[in-house]
């Protein structure tokens, strides 16, 4: 693997982990533009359950069911509404 290739790989993981967004889950912005409904979107999770992408896609699910409380000065990353 090329290090061009590794750096990247690299920065998209530390992202992923500093944001708790993934990037490019066509699945994630599917749902959240309304393309899909959350029984569509449970369907797609299910079937990769056993993945951490499966395993994100039903946390997208289980935090709409039950949002967190926001305070007064949390941050919120962009992309996360």
């Amino acid at each position: 693997m090329s290090s061009w290739r590794q750096l990247k790989l690299f920065s998209d993981r530390l992202l992923e982990q500093r944001q708790g967004l993934k990037i490019a889950c066509i699945e994630e912005i599917a749902y959240s533009q309304g393309y899909i409904d959350d029984i569509q979107l449970r369907h797609l999770a299910e079937a990769m359950a056993k993945s951490s992408y499966g395993r994100y896609l039903l946390e997208i699910l289980n935090d709409r069911a039950h949002p967190a409380t926001v305070q007064s000065g949390d941050r919120i990353a962009v992309g996360s509404l």
